[in-house]
C-alpha cells in the first residue's frame, strides 16, 4: 500500500510541475535562440568592419596578466644573478670497471684495468698546452 501511495504521490508531482519545467524550458529555448542571433550579427558585423573576432574572456586576461608577471619577474632575476666564473679548467678522467656475473646475477669479479699510459696521476703532473704562445714558452 505504502508503495502506491508513494508512486501516485510521486505522479502527482510529476503532474503539478510538468507545466513550470515546460514553461522553464522554452523561455530559456527562447533566451538562447536570441543570443546565438545576437551573437551572429555582431560577429558578421565585426568582420565586415575588419575588428578582431576573439573575445577575451576574464579567465584570458587574468591569464595573460599573470604571464606578463612571471615574464617581469624572471627578467629582474636574471639581472640581479650574475654568473660565477670560471677560474680552472679540470678534467675528469673516469677508467672503465670491468663487473663479471653469473646467470643469477651473482658477482664473480671485479676488474679495474691497469692503462699505464693514461693514468691520473702522470696527467696531473703534465703540463697541458692550450695555446701556441705557452708551447712556444716550453
Amino acid at each position: 500500500m505504502f508503495d502506491f501511495l508513494k508512486t501516485f504521490g510521486q505522479g502527482f508531482l510529476y503532474l503539478i510541475l510538468s507545466p513550470f519545467l515546460i514553461a522553464f524550458s522554452l523561455i530559456y529555448m527562447v533566451y538562447a535562440f536570441f543570443v546565438f542571433l545576437f551573437i551572429f550579427f555582431k560577429r558578421i558585423f565585426m568582420f565586415f568592419a575588419g575588428e578582431d573576432m576573439k573575445e577575451e574572456s576574464i579567465i584570458d586576461r587574468l591569464a595573460k596578466i599573470h604571464l606578463q608577471n612571471q615574464d617581469e619577474e624572471n627578467k629582474s632575476c636574471n639581472d640581479s644573478l650574475s654568473p660565477t666564473p670560471v677560474m680552472e679548467k679540470t678534467t675528469t678522467i673516469v677508467q672503465p670497471i670491468i663487473i663479471q656475473t653469473d646467470q643469477n646475477g651473482v658477482l664473480k669479479s671485479v676488474q679495474v684495468p691497469q692503462n699505464q699510459n693514461n693514468s691520473p696521476l702522470e696527467l696531473e703532473n703534465k703540463k697541458v698546452i692550450d695555446n701556441e704562445e705557452e708551447k712556444e714558452e716550453l
